[in-house]
């Protein structure tokens, strides 16, 4: 049963990843769309080494900047993932070049 599991977590892993197993493809469902502060918060966390928290930046999609967020709990030790995001028109000019820029650079990649 244990086997069982292990090999349905690698094939969602593998679903989920990209080719270069770095940062994920588009999200399987609609992002939670966000308040600033909480978009901000997980944003600054993109890059940084896993531990309890895994973060990656997607990409712009609709109009919408998304972030996949793993989080792991650790009394369970089970790991859920969510997706979120925040309108583009809701983000100052600054930080709006940043991501777009980011953005692009992912879709070159692909």
């Amino acid at each position: 049963m244990k086997i069982v599991k292990h090999m349905l977590l690698l094939i969602a892993c593998m679903t989920f990843a990209s080719a270069d197993g770095k940062r994920p493809v588009k999200p399987p469902i609609k992002p939670e769309i966000v308040e600033l502060e909480v978009f901000m918060k997980y944003y600054e966390r993109v890059g940084m080494a896993k531990g309890l928290h895994d973060t990656n930046f997607v990409g712009v999609q609709n109009g919408v900047v998304i972030l996949k967020v793993g989080e792991m709990n650790p009394w369970t030790k089970g790991w859920r993932e969510k997706w979120i995001g925040i309108k583009v028109t809701e983000l100052d000019s600054t930080f709006r070049a940043e991501v777009e820029k980011v953005a692009a650079e992912i879709e070159s990649e692909s």
